[in-house]
């Protein structure tokens, strides 16, 4: 599952690939806030069909708690912290574990997109939202 969980911060999130151009000057990029998983393109992994759902907060703390339900079932929640240097994001799980992955970020039109920095292999979009009652008030922790 957690597996899972690298592949939805590597498709992280989060359509816009084009304003990710590398001869673009990185501005500041602010991520905090609450988000969910809107769009996924990836050139090299497949999901198998399952159905996805993933919310995700960064906070100003620079700590984090998302929310993934893969198929059917609850959602599982994640946390740990995240860093933003130079439009890069990155983070580590409560276990200390890093993500799969580190992120160019870029924010328009009230859509976060992430791009994976090493391949450039995995887009994921997210939009602005207020993460549901139903989801927080059910879910389980994963680690």
């Amino acid at each position: 599952m957690k597996r899972l969980a690298y592949i939805f911060l590597a498709a992280l999130m989060l359509l816009g690939a084009s304003s990710c151009k590398k001869d673009k000057k990185k501005s500041a990029v602010d991520v905090t806030g609450q988000w969910e998983l809107f769009d996924l393109t990836t050139k090299s992994i497949t999901v198998d069909g399952t159905e996805i759902s993933v919310y995700v907060e960064f906070a100003k703390d620079n700590t984090f708690t998302l929310y993934q339900m893969l198929g059917q079932g609850r959602y599982r929640r994640y946390t740990g912290t995240w860093t933003l240097s130079n439009g890069v994001l990155s983070g580590k799980y409560s276990d200390k574990k890093a993500w799969g992955a580190s992120y160019n970020v870029s924010k328009e039109d009230g859509f976060l997109i992430l791009e994976d920095v090493e391949k450039g292999t995995e887009t994921t979009t997210y939009k602005s939202t207020t993460i549901p009652s139903s989801v927080t008030s059910n879910a389980y922790d994963a680690i």
